[in-house]
């Protein structure tokens, strides 16, 4: 069986040095499957505080809704994040993706 790894890009600029060493990463890695969702590329609402998702399980903005099906859909062994490391942290824009 082939191992499956999840990367989940997070870097806001195409062209950043995170993304060129993603982009290394990826094309070295043999006999593992990689599925990479680029969390950037999507344009996400914030967190308005409305709880609808503490009721129903999902956000009321349905934003996340092709992230959760590549995550579900993945089946990974392994999930890797990755974000740039301008202040040693996940951004705030990050952040409240939930990513």
């Amino acid at each position: 069986m082939n191992k499956k790894v999840l990367i989940i890009k997070g870097s806001s600029r195409k062209d950043s040095f995170t993304n060129q060493l993603w982009q290394e990463a990826i094309e070295t890695i043999s006999n593992i499957e990689v599925i990479v969702y680029d969390a950037c590329s999507e344009k996400f609402n914030f967190c308005n505080g409305c709880n609808y998702c503490e009721d129903n399980g999902k956000c009321v903005h349905r934003d996340l809704d092709d992230f959760y099906e590549t995550f579900e859909n993945a089946s990974a062994d392994s999930i890797i994040v990755g974000n740039n490391s301008g202040s040693v942290s996940i951004s705030q824009e990050e952040n409240c993706k939930k990513i």
